[in-house]
């Protein structure tokens, strides 16, 4: 069974992705194992309710069985949409603009990380088309994957700044050592070197990504212990 795999085509993308049988147990096995604890957490607070010692508690129990429940919801959804081809609607987004949402939406939505980011100045008013959901999603997935992977004293850095063909964004982190297979993060799906994650955060990246035509690339600087993250989207459609 070690070489048993299955494979999808991804219709519009045009390329195949192959994934190992191990890869696909191991991914239904910790989304099984999250699901039985959302559904445990769920049963232990009607369990609560029912029980007569609960007295004025009830309504406190019931909001966060409400809040278990949707818990549980955005998990599938976000599962879901990991695996599905991105489907965009584009808007003219400036630079600057699309820099200060992101830190916005950050301070607002992950303060912890917000909290890591270097913010420099950016002006840079260059117009790229993009969905904007999409866009931000996957910035923001790239800043969460950079903070993750390097030590949690160390800031990490964004830059914004034009290109040959339109914007470049670059997120730099702190790395004593170059990270093995880089260039291979994110190919594939179910793929993962933290433990209890589902391995799909990277390849939606990709996805989005290549879905804007744009590109995206890791460097690694021995000499200043630096991993870059670089994507590039075209000024034009």
């Amino acid at each position: 069974m070690g070489q048993a795999s299955l494979s999808a085509c991804a219709g519009r993308e045009g390329y195949a992705e192959t994934v190992s049988v191990e890869l696909l147990e191991s991914f239904l096995r910790q989304l099984s194992h999250d699901v039985r604890n959302d559904l445990n957490a769920m049963e232990l607070l009607i369990s609560y309710v029912e029980c007569e010692k609960s007295g004025g508690d009830v309504g406190n129990a019931l909001t966060q069985l409400h809040d278990a429940v949707r818990y549980g919801a955005r998990r599938m959804l976000r599962v879901s949409r990991a695996v599905q081809v991105p489907d965009l609607e584009y808007i003219p987004y400036p630079a600057d603009i699309l820099y200060a949402d992101l830190k916005d939406r950050l301070t607002q939505e992950r303060p912890q990380l917000a909290a890591r980011i270097v913010w420099s100045r950016c002006d840079l008013k260059t117009v790229a088309p993009v969905d904007a959901t999409l866009v931000l999603e996957a910035l923001t997935e790239l800043l969460e994957n950079a903070a993750a992977f390097s030590s949690c004293e160390s800031p990490v850095q964004v830059l914004v700044d034009k290109s040959e063909n339109g914007v470049r964004w670059q997120i730099l982190q702190h790395a004593l050592e170059s990270p093995s297979n880089l260039e291979q993060w994110g190919l594939l799906p179910l793929v993962s070197t933290r433990r209890s994650h589902y391995g799909l955060g990277l390849f939606r990246v990709r996805r989005i990504i290549r879905a804007h035509q744009a590109t995206l690339s890791f460097h690694y600087d021995a000499i200043g212990k630096k991993l870059a993250t670089e994507v590039v989207f075209s000024s034009s459609p």
